[in-house]
């Protein structure tokens, strides 16, 4: 199989760069291949996410246990 030359230069903070370095050595790939790997895995279901119809922040603040949901009559109106 022939690879192509597509090289994307991605800068990375030192954070995400440890996340990748431990990656490679858990998993004994190379950087490159813990990076591509990530990327197959992950833009998928960044897209899938995005693309999702927003949902008001209640929804999201009931996931988190021990948070009721605020609505919106039991919260007056604010004023700048």
């Amino acid at each position: 199989m022939r690879r192509s030359n597509n090289i994307l230069a991605v800068p990375v903070g030192n954070e995400l760069k440890d996340i990748i370095v431990s990656g490679a050595r858990a998993t004994k790939l190379s950087r490159a291949d813990v990076m591509r790997n990530g990327l197959q895995i992950g833009v998928p279901e960044l897209v899938r996410r995005l693309r999702s119809p927003r949902r008001p922040l209640a929804e999201y603040l009931d996931k988190f246990a021990g948070l009721p949901v605020v609505t919106r009559e039991a919260v007056g109106p604010v004023k700048f």
